[in-house]
């Protein structure tokens, strides 16, 4: 087609326009006008399990254009050929990407790799079993884009598959910021392959603890605290470096097992807070109105929690350390269907507000891009 006033039709997925994957064939080959498209939900084929946007774009082959200099927008229709909005693509570069925002910090430690909040992964044959100095917890972070939201998660130990890094006292508000960016906004098909970009504005300091406080009590934080774990000849305790209260509160609580109850009163005596209690106590003092009551909340469901502990299943949910994590908390109360409807109501109203203040941040900085313009 060299010199010749040709076009292409292209039904396709959208990921060679904005796949971190092509980016060299955009760079280098597909350079080309866009003259008119539309895109549609993938549910409108029989069979088609995922729920992601196809387009037909027409691409004018003879006029050169690289893609980053266009302005790539294409119409919308519903499954009825209603025209329902106009979507904005922007080709992006991989090192504007979330997941170049820092350096992760290199793993030298062995530890056991978790598969999930409470499982290690002893048979996956390529593990990752090390953690970085100063270990913290784990933020399993998969790709870049919306499609792997339901992979995002922050744990006690490192994530076994290789998509995830070591969280730091360095690192840990853009851990944590990482983490909220990417599980608070709603996924759909349209936005499945959206990717998710480093912020373009500074970050004002009441959205960074906005956001650390949502994650620590978020039900993607499976941070748990397991006691004697043994790996590969050794054993381990794996810490809840997450436990969001002092131990001179906690020993102010009243707790229904005395062995739990004894090892709160010498964790208090040690001095042995955990890390995301004392960041929060560093705070306080500058902590918005909107996370004060989301700490507050967790408060009664933490209290609630140690009241009931004698009534809940604690080896299923392998708790037998004062600081048990979140996800532990509240699975073991709905298990035993003592999770109180009140005090859970009232700390999901206030999760939902500092969740929908937080959201349109997320856009406004940069992480994500506001391209979509509904139609009337």
């Amino acid at each position: 087609f060299n010199n010749r006033q040709s076009y292409i039709g292209m039904f396709s997925t959208l990921k060679y326009m904005i796949s971190t994957n092509d980016q060299k064939m955009r760079d280098n080959f597909f350079n080309y006008k866009l003259e008119r498209g539309f895109i549609f939900s993938s549910q409108n084929f029989q069979g088609c399990k995922g729920k992601f946007p196809v387009g037909f774009i027409i691409w004018n082959l003879f006029n050169q254009l690289p893609l980053n200099e266009q302005k790539i927008s294409l119409d919308v229709y519903n499954s009825q050929l209603e025209k329902i909005a106009v979507k904005t693509f922007r080709p992006v570069n991989q090192n504007d990407l979330l997941s170049k925002w820092f350096k992760r910090p290199r793993n030298v430690e062995k530890f056991p790799p978790m598969s999930s909040a409470l499982n290690i992964g002893y048979k996956n044959k390529d593990r990752n079993d090390k953690t970085a100095k100063g270990f913290l917890a784990s933020l399993m972070c998969t790709a870049n884009d919306f499609s792997h939201q339901n992979y995002i998660s922050l744990l006690s130990g490192p994530y076994v598959s290789h998509s995830g890094h070591s969280i730091t006292e360095k690192i840990f508000e853009q851990s944590l910021m990482i983490h909220t960016v990417r599980r608070l906004p709603k996924a759909t098909w349209l936005n499945d392959r959206d990717q998710f970009m480093q912020p373009t504005k500074e970050l004002p300091r009441e959205f960074i603890t906005d956001a650390v406080i949502w994650s620590l009590f978020s039900n993607s934080n499976n941070t748990a605290a397991i006691s004697n774990v043994e790996y590969e000849g050794s054993i381990y305790q794996i810490k809840n470096n997450f436990y969001p209260f002092l131990l001179s509160v906690v020993d102010t609580w009243y707790c229904s097992d005395a062995d739990i109850r004894q090892s709160i009163q010498l964790a208090s005596i040690r001095n042995d807070d955990r890390f995301a209690a004392r960041w929060i106590k560093n705070n306080n003092d500058i902590l918005s109105q909107e996370s004060i009551k989301v700490i507050g909340g967790g408060v009664l469901i933490y209290k609630d929690f140690y009241a009931k502990l004698n009534q809940l299943n604690r080896p299923k949910f392998k708790i037998d350390t004062w600081d048990a994590g979140w996800y532990q908390i509240r699975m073991s109360l709905n298990d035993a269907n003592l999770l109180d409807d009140k005090l859970n109501s009232n700390f999901q109203s206030a999760m939902k507000a500092l969740g929908d203040k937080l959201l349109p941040q997320i856009y406004d900085l940069g992480f994500l891009q506001n391209d979509i313009t509904l139609l009337d």
